[in-house]
């Protein structure tokens, strides 16, 4: 057809900050919106990243997932299955 498609990385989760912050620790209490989750990112993922929009261009984000472990998502599963 002569149509090209292009692809772009993307999610759109709401608490999907969260979900990436679970698998490395323990998080307690609340936060009064997600951009509160960054603190909690830079300090698990040891970046310095000053806005969400930072964390989430492709290359900042594929460098936070490659540091996620088969091990950590075995480990958070587990907890998660505990918790319910």
């Amino acid at each position: 057809m002569g149509k090209s498609i292009k692809y772009e990385l993307g999610y759109s989760n709401i608490d999907f900050e969260l979900w990436i912050i679970l698998h490395k620790k323990d998080l307690f209490g609340s936060v009064g919106s997600k951009s509160q989750y960054l603190k909690n990112i830079n300090q698990i993922f040891g970046t310095k990243y000053e806005g969400l929009k930072e964390y989430k261009e492709e290359k900042n984000f594929k460098q936070i997932l490659s540091q996620i472990t088969l091990e950590d998502a075995k480990v958070a599963y587990c907890k998660g299955r505990e918790n319910n």
